[in-house]
C-alpha cells in the first residue's frame, strides 16, 4: 500500500468514527497544509476542560474524542500492524492530553491502551465503509460531509 493510500485510510477511518458517534462531517482531505497530511472536519464540536476535571456529558464527549483521534492510528495498526509515530504524532497529542485530563488518579498510558482496543473495534467493525471512503479520498482528494455520508452509506 502507498503512503496515500495508507493515509486516505487514516482519515476516512476518522470520518467513519465521528459519524459513527453521531457527529456530523463538515468535510475530509488528503490534501496537505502547513499543519497536517490530511485532516478531518467535525462540525460543531468544540470541547472544553475548565482546569480542574471533566464532569458529566463533557466527560463522556471526552471519551468519544479519544476513540475519534485514534481512528486513524486503528486503521494504520488494521493495515501495517503498526502506525507512523510521526505521521500520528498530532493524533496520539490530542488522545493523550484528554486522556490526562480524565485519569488523573491513574497513568493515562492505561486508559490510552484501553481505548485504542475499543477504537480498533469499532474501526474493524466499518472497514468497508472505512475503504469506500478513502476510495473516494484518493480520487477527489477531498470530500464533503454528504460525499462522506453517500460513500459510507451512513446518516449524519
Amino acid at each position: 500500500m502507498t503512503d496515500q493510500e495508507l493515509l486516505a485510510h487514516h482519515e476516512a477511518a476518522h470520518a467513519v468514527v465521528a459519524i459513527s458517534l453521531g457527529w456530523e462531517i463538515n468535510q475530509v482531505t488528503i490534501v496537505a497544509d502547513d499543519d497536517t497530511f490530511g485532516h478531518c472536519q467535525v462540525k460543531d464540536f468544540e470541547l472544553y476542560f475548565d482546569g480542574n476535571r471533566w464532569t458529566g456529558e463533557v466527560k463522556a464527549s471526552a471519551r468519544q474524542a479519544i476513540l475519534y483521534d485514534l481512528a486513524g492510528i486503528a486503521a494504520e495498526m488494521r493495515i501495517n500492524g503498526d502506525y507512523d509515530e510521526v505521521g500520528c504524532s498530532s493524533d496520539w497529542g490530542k488522545a493523550y492530553t484528554k486522556a490526562r485530563h480524565l485519569t488523573r488518579a491513574c497513568n493515562p498510558q492505561t486508559y490510552l491502551d484501553y481505548a485504542l482496543g475499543r477504537t480498533k473495534k469499532l474501526v474493524n467493525s466499518h472497514w468497508q465503509r472505512v475503504t469506500a471512503v478513502a476510495a473516494g479520498l484518493l480520487e477527489h482528494q477531498t470530500l464533503t460531509g454528504e460525499d462522506v455520508y453517500t460513500l459510507a452509506g451512513m446518516k449524519p
